[in-house]
């Protein structure tokens, strides 16, 4: 069920706790005095004895008594005000709080994978973290006369040479054939603890030259090869946000596991590539932590995704946060996407980020993966969090919204 934040009760203004002015209520008691000595003289009859304790309780005590009750009205009006509203903002808190805790029940990471290079070391997390990994300057696919700032993928055994566009699309073909088997690979232990009574949703995120249907066969066939009794569904989504990552929660569905396979070709040897492109394909496997028992990084955790503008990142990284469970001082590392190095400075003021926090920007690294971007940062956030035990930060931006999420290691 999803968890709505707009069923939260407002919460109410509370007021000051009542404080009778000693100044107002002794001019009313005076006033009422006067009043009640008025009237009683006034409608006094003349044969009556003005020393009866009868004539002094109608001059005195009535305009006491009721001066009395005025004051007792107004204390229990304001107390009652004032307990109302801290009644009604309790109930509030309660129930933000509840919806909070719902919020934070996480998705687990069963499995990972990122294809950016066919050269092993130069694709594993720790070239990454050392700084090794960074896009340069290579000699154009294309035009091997000119440098481009540039990635794209070599096929172990398979090089290609400048072409046309029919050329394009046969590299693409060896390139999306590799990776899916590379990053089913990754994933071949996981895959095989699957039981039989489970399903696998398999959302493929493609974005190249091949039609999708071929590339949705080809992963359905690849599949039934090394696990031939696994349920699969293949879904082509052209761009699939890691925000997809809240609708599955709000499924809890253990029956259903989440296979995100999602690669970014480019036309490496047809065209002059952009400055700052990449080739990369990342595969998560997602589901809820009881749906798999025996795979050993089970106690990895994606929690749910906070969403907002730009100008609001210091609540989507606090939202983000306090669903994650994980304090934003003590992040061991922000994985960045899709933003630029100039606004870093800003989100740091505005999520109070500690300084030594490090920022694992994928751009400056890997390259511009588009719309694999967002996954390929994911599971190197799940890698690193594997690895070091330690929260780790996801902050992509699309178009003009943010999203942010939470990976870490249960311990």
């Amino acid at each position: 069920m999803p968890i709505d934040f707009e069923r939260i009760p407002p919460r109410a203004d509370v007021p000051m706790a009542p404080r009778p002015s000693a100044l107002l209520w002794l001019a009313l008691l005076c006033l009422a005095l006067c009043i009640g000595a008025t009237i009683t003289v006034l409608s006094w009859t003349g044969g009556s004895p003005v020393a009866s304790a009868w004539f002094w309780l109608c001059a005195v005590g009535y305009p006491v008594l009721g001066w009395s009750f005025l004051l007792a009205a107004s204390l229990a009006y304001g107390h009652t005000a004032l307990h109302s509203a801290l009644a009604r903002n309790w109930v509030s808190e309660q129930a933000e709080q509840a919806c909070h805790t719902a919020a934070s029940r996480p998705l687990a990471i069963f499995g990972y994978g990122w294809r950016f290079s066919s050269d092993k070391e130069e694709n594993s997390l720790q070239s990454l973290l050392g700084g090794k990994v960074e896009s340069k300057l290579r000699p154009s696919g294309a035009f091997p006369g000119k440098d481009v700032h540039a990635r794209w993928i070599d096929v172990p055994g398979e090089p290609f040479y400048p072409g046309n566009e029919l050329g394009e699309h046969t590299r693409h073909l060896a390139v999306c054939d590799w990776l899916i088997a590379s990053l089913l690979n990754d994933l071949a232990e996981p895959l095989a603890d699957i039981p039989w009574d489970m399903s696998l949703h398999v959302h493929l995120c493609l974005q190249s030259r091949l039609k999708p249907e071929r590339v949705v066969k080809h992963v359905r066939r690849e599949l039934y090869k090394r696990h031939p009794l696994l349920k699969t569904r293949v879904e082509y989504d052209q761009t699939l946000s890691i925000f997809a990552t809240d609708a599955w929660l709000d499924l809890q569905d253990e029956k259903v596991l989440h296979l995100v396979i999602a690669m970014q070709l480019r036309e490496a040897i047809s065209t002059l590539l952009d400055a700052g492109v990449a080739e990369v394909g990342t595969a998560l496997l997602l589901g809820e932590p009881t749906s798999l028992k025996g795979t050993n990084v089970q106690a990895l955790r994606l929690h749910r995704p906070a969403r907002g503008e730009k100008n609001e990142v210091g609540n989507v990284l606090g939202l983000a946060s306090r669903w994650g469970e994980a304090d934003t001082k003590n992040l061991d590392s922000m994985w960045i996407q899709g933003l630029p190095a100039d606004d870093f400075g800003e989100i740091r003021r505005a999520a109070s980020l500690q300084e030594g926090t490090p920022w694992r920007q994928i751009e400056a690294s890997v390259g511009d993966c588009a719309g694999a971007g967002q996954w390929l940062a994911s599971a190197l956030a799940a890698a690193n969090a594997d690895s070091t035990a330690n929260p780790q930060l996801v902050l992509c931006a699309q178009d003009n919204e943010l999203i942010a999420l939470v990976c870490r290691k249960e311990t």
